[in-house]
């Protein structure tokens, strides 16, 4: 399975923040700013892979003005089935 995209419609400091992976690469490589939402990238992409962890006191990806955390990850598969 590769990743195509990301799109963060909710989620921390992201409003409707689309993220394109380079499907001829094999690594991704995240890089910016302190506070630039790396590690909120990084959350996103495992709770839409492996779902919300229950542990009480993790960073919290819900804003502040109440909104639902949304959003889609693309991918495809070896033999070229497309899922979101």
């Amino acid at each position: 399975m590769r990743i195509s995209n990301a799109t963060l419609r909710s989620y921390g400091i992201f409003r409707n923040r689309r993220v394109e992976f380079d499907e001829t690469q094999s690594i991704f490589l995240a890089h910016g700013r302190n506070e630039g939402g790396k590690s909120t990238l990084l959350s996103f992409m495992r709770n839409m892979l492996f779902g919300y962890a229950k542990t009480s006191g993790e960073y919290s990806p819900f804003s502040k003005e109440g909104r639902y955390a949304e959003g889609t990850v693309e991918f495809q598969t070896q033999d070229a089935l497309r899922g979101s």
